[in-house]
């Protein structure tokens, strides 16, 4: 059956890999003529808004009501963690597309490459293979999934493909110093001030080769600034040398998100992460906590 119904979902708190992708395939799909929508969880980053089609992107859960022919989960390593209810995903065909080598397989076609740098990457893959031809706006879509997800091409995911991928996805015309403005030099004052709190309470853990520090919901008030300006701040942290594993929590009221990362080899921060109902990658991976979390004496500890 072709399917004229599509919809694209993608994990909570959209970054620019989940964004870059599902709005290349949107392109792809408008091209087609084909009647689509893109739901996520959270808002879109102020830094992503000047993706084309982002206004399709929408956080109503009252699209899952709609009938679909087709469903396109991108970069979730489940459908529920693209909130598609039990019900829709039952019965209705589903398109798994990731890089998250912790993902579940869940769809009906499967396409997970725990080996991309990014789904962008993968989605690069799929108009190759198909011979659809790219144009700016799509390039554009794609390199910021590529250049978020590698961190400016300075992460271990980083490889010989990934740069082939971006310099021929700049061959289409985008102009990757201005994509890097928008997605990577965009923090406001108050966001460095922000991130220069969330320095001054880095702790460290000997016995766990770890160290850590937070940021809570209260500061992103304090300070006036959207959550999107932490982004980044993790894999900043990743340069301290003296420690194999860094940890950053964001803390609400009541729960609790952890971001790992690490530099080692050796080290799969994945399985810690899944330990915890998380995912991700082998140096790069989050979880979240039901609990409370407070600072006593400068250390994180669990409330009742």
């Amino acid at each position: 059956m072709e399917a004229n119904n599509v919809l694209i979902a993608t994990h909570e708190n959209p970054d620019g890999d989940a964004c870059g992708s599902a709005l290349a395939l949107a392109l792809y799909l408008q091209n087609l003529g084909k009647n689509f929508q893109i739901f996520a969880k959270g808002r879109v980053p102020d830094f992503l808004f000047f993706l084309p089609l982002v206004d399709k992107m929408t956080t109503d859960a009252k699209i899952f009501e709609r009938k679909w022919d087709l469903i396109i989960c991108l970069d979730a390593t489940s459908s529920s963690r693209a909130f598609v209810p039990n019900e829709l995903a039952a019965k209705t065909v589903m398109i798994n597309i990731d890089h998250h080598i912790t993902n579940e397989n869940f769809g009906l076609y499967n396409i997970v490459d725990p080996g991309a740098s990014s789904t962008a990457e993968i989605v690069f893959d799929f108009f190759k293979a198909i011979d659809y031809p790219m144009d700016r706006r799509l390039a554009s879509c794609l390199l910021t999934g590529i250049l978020t997800d590698t961190g400016g091409f300075s992460h271990p995911n980083t490889t010989v493909k990934t740069m082939a991928v971006a310099s021929e996805l700049m061959k289409k015309g985008t102009k990757i110093h201005q994509i890097f403005n928008h997605v990577v030099h965009n923090k406001s004052l108050s966001g460095l001030r922000l991130w220069g709190m969330a320095l001054s309470r880095i702790q460290a853990n000997p016995k766990l080769d770890l160290a850590y520090t937070y940021i809570t919901a209260d500061d992103l008030i304090n300070y006036s600034v959207p959550e999107e300006e932490i982004d980044g701040l993790v894999n900043f942290l990743n340069v301290i040398s003296d420690y194999s594993v860094v940890m950053l929590f964001k803390i609400d009221r009541g729960s609790a998100k952890a971001s790992i990362r690490t530099k080692r080899d050796d080290i799969d921060v994945s399985r810690l992460a899944m330990a915890f109902g998380g995912g991700g990658h082998q140096k790069a991976a989050g979880f979240s906590l039901p609990w409370r979390l407070e600072e006593i004496n400068g250390k994180l500890v669990v409330k009742d």
